[in-house]
């Protein structure tokens, strides 16, 4: 008899997995309908079964930043996560790894304050943030603190978060990093990365390549101010990699990017044509950037969208 059941449980198993991974409704509704697959539902094992069958995770929702507005959520199918607290005035910093990472002026601090926000669940954490001029700028990331993990059925398990300034007056970059298994910031990381002639700001969220961060920055609207700052996770170090001249004249508005093999790379639209370039550290440490791709996009896109 207990082998019977042991099989109708891995048979039931077996159906729900099986259920449209866009529609996580459905495995709502049959976690109300039946105690038993509640439990099986909520299992870390079956998530991560869930997430193997399935390998993409759903897109259930997308955010959409409105300039001097608050975050607006929609919903791509029929399961309405729940919204961040409504009393704030949201600016999201970054998306990863089931989390989103939000920013809001707190008028009682009189500060900024970053918020981790699980869709999920709907649970946010508090950071709060660190002391920063109002000449400054500043962008945060958020990734996942887990060993080993798949990110999969990360979202509730620890979490970091990388806070980089910009420091107009003492021409430094410093980054600092949250945990939330010591709920603490750490000492900062230091780059110099000169005089600010010009705006500077981060100009796209960061993107992860391999054990570390990168962020796109911008000194005014000329590519020829535009550098990386690298974060890396594994030796707490942040450092500056300057585009070659090369670079530069090909790439009018830069977007970094991770390639197929997992290494940093960046992308360049002009008019129909999409080039991708990579960066390559040979054995000696030399560091140059390879362009691998350039793409006509005008020949994968539908005639009529043309004419």
């Amino acid at each position: 008899m207990a082998a019977e059941l042991g099989e109708i449980e891995e048979l039931v198993e077996e159906i729900l997995i099986r259920l449209p991974k866009d529609e996580p409704g459905n495995l709502l509704r049959s976690s109300l309908a039946y105690k038993p697959w509640r439990d099986l539902l909520a299992s870390h094992a079956f998530r991560r079964h869930h997430g193997d069958f399935h390998r993409t995770p759903p897109m259930p929702s997308f955010l959409r930043d409105w300039p001097e507005l608050s975050i607006e959520f929609f919903p791509t199918t029929d399961f309405l996560a729940r919204g961040p607290d409504p009393q704030h005035q949201y600016a999201v910093e970054d998306c990863r790894h089931g989390r989103v990472l939000l920013r809001y002026f707190d008028e009682d601090e009189d500060m900024p304050l970053l918020v981790i926000w699980d869709p999920m669940t709907g649970s946010e954490t508090v950071l709060g943030s660190l002391e920063m001029s109002e000449k400054a700028r500043s962008f945060a990331s958020v990734i996942c603190a887990a060993d080993s993990c798949r990110h999969g059925d990360c979202h509730s398990g620890p979490f970091r978060v990388v806070f980089v300034i910009l420091h107009q007056e003492e021409e430094v970059a410093t980054a600092s990093v949250y945990s939330s298994e010591t709920a603490s910031w750490s000492s900062s990381a230091v780059t110099d990365v000169g005089t600010f002639e010009d705006e500077v700001y981060f100009s796209m969220p960061s993107v992860l390549a391999g054990d570390a961060l990168y962020f796109l920055l911008f000194r005014g609207q000329d590519v020829e101010g535009c550098s990386i700052l690298k974060y890396d996770l594994g030796t707490s170090c942040l450092s500056e990699i300057h585009l070659s001249e090369e670079m530069q004249d090909a790439s009018d508005n830069p977007i970094l990017m991770v390639g197929e093999d997992g290494r940093l790379g960046i992308a360049h639209l002009f008019f129909f044509f999409l080039s991708v370039w990579s960066r390559e550290v040979d054995p000696g440490g030399v560091v140059s950037w390879t362009q691998r791709r350039d793409i006509n996009l005008e020949t994968l896109l539908p005639t009529s969208d043309f004419t």
